[in-house]
């Protein structure tokens, strides 16, 4: 369920994380399927058959065009009533998909719209037919409402080598009956789900969409955060501190390297480019006195392309304004927003450039000079497979 700037390459979800700009889609969409499609698939009969009574479109659009806040922002019955309005527009998106996408950027040329998938448009109270394709391997995935991005990180990162996918299946057994096992090496524990368990997952839509494998690894992460939280854990010597949120769901925050050691026993190393208070370190003299070398850090990947895992740390922007740069085409890339710190995995790099995912998208890769995101970088972990 995304809204896409056309010339943005990892911009963040709609759903409780971006501004909105509906109404200028709905406009566009009212105007090209007027002209593309006969009058029983038009917008306003669509509409009537199958938005909500309880929903007044107009006023959803009043709405969405006045206000300049996220959905974070909205109250708790504003977020279900949008949502479920949202979730009825891209429904007739997809239905007219066709019509839609032959001129739309006629209308609207900075805008482009990316349609649910089967699974994302579910309504609340479907039933799920407790099938998931557990298939050891990690597939394209886009973070959802919990701030776990480390772990999604560190996941995908695993997943761009040979020796990482196998460490991926070594670590998830589809038992065959509707269970779904995920051994945590690094700590010796293990954890069964049902396929029953993973519809209540999906349901919450708080996890990421997509791949089932992530959503395994997500609430086997989970389970062992709580567990670790009421103390019924005792890590092994040398394990990192391991991160967790206090509040309602332990995903919340933590490091890349906590989920690889979960996996692999082994940490990542882990090294900060900002001094205390915050301000990056651009004087040589101060990335001696604070160990920093981005350049070892290149040589380690550069040298070892096809065994290695590694995922930046991007700062948050000042005065809650995105972070901003651009990829080697020059379109805009988010690194991440004016709140929060955001990790990224690193796909691979040569000597100018690196290339990245991020979870908000895991299917697409962005590119970028090593020389013009330095200045955004909070940290940077590693690990040689």
């Amino acid at each position: 369920m995304q809204i896409k700037n056309e010339n943005t390459y990892g911009i963040k979800e709609l759903d409780f994380k971006a501004d909105f700009k509906t109404n200028n889609v709905l406009n566009s969409i009212k105007e090209t399927a007027s002209k593309k499609t006969q009058n029983e698939n038009s917008y306003e009969k669509i509409c009537e058959d199958n938005f909500n009574e309880d929903i007044d479109i107009n006023d959803f659009q009043t709405k969405a065009s006045n206000s300049n806040t996220t959905l974070l922002n909205a109250s708790d019955t504003q977020n279900k009533e949008l949502n479920k309005a949202l979730d009825e527009i891209l429904n007739f998106i997809d239905n007219n998909s066709d019509a839609i996408s032959l001129n739309l950027d006629e209308y609207n040329p900075n805008l482009i719209i990316f349609t649910p998938s089967k699974e994302e448009t579910k309504e609340e109270n479907t039933e799920y037919n407790n099938t998931y394709n557990i298939n050891e391997q990690i597939e394209n995935s886009s973070q959802g409402v919990i701030g776990d991005c480390w772990l999604l990180a560190g996941l995908n990162s695993l997943s761009f080598s040979e020796p990482g996918k196998q460490i991926i299946k070594d670590s998830i057994e589809n038992n065959g009956d509707g269970t779904y096992t995920v051994n945590f090496k690094g700590v010796d524990k293990s954890y069964t789900f049902t396929s029953e368990d993973l519809d209540k997952a999906r349901e919450s839509n708080i996890y990421s969409l997509g791949d089932d494998d992530v959503l395994l690894m997500e609430v086997a992460t989970e389970a062992f955060l709580r567990e670790l939280q009421e103390g019924n854990i005792k890590l092994p010597k040398g394990a990192p501190q391991f991160l967790y949120d206090e509040g309602e769901n332990p995903l919340t925050g933590g490091f890349p390297n906590d989920f690889v050691y979960l996996l692999t026993g082994k940490k990542m190393n882990y090294e900060n480019i900002v001094t205390n208070d915050g301000k990056y370190l651009e004087d040589e003299a101060l990335k001696s006195f604070y160990n920093i070398n981005l350049e070892e850090f290149y040589t380690q990947f550069e040298q070892n392309p096809n065994s290695s895992c590694g995922c930046l740390h991007i700062r948050k922007g000042c005065d809650n304004k995105d972070i901003e740069i651009t990829n080697i085409n020059g379109d805009k890339v988010i690194l991440t927003n004016g709140k929060e710190n955001h990790a990224w995995s690193i796909k691979n790099m040569d000597e100018n450039t690196i290339t990245m995912v991020n979870p908000w998208d895991s299917s697409i890769e962005v590119t970028v000079l090593k020389k013009d995101i330095e200045s955004s970088i909070l940290g940077f972990e590693y690990l040689a497979l």
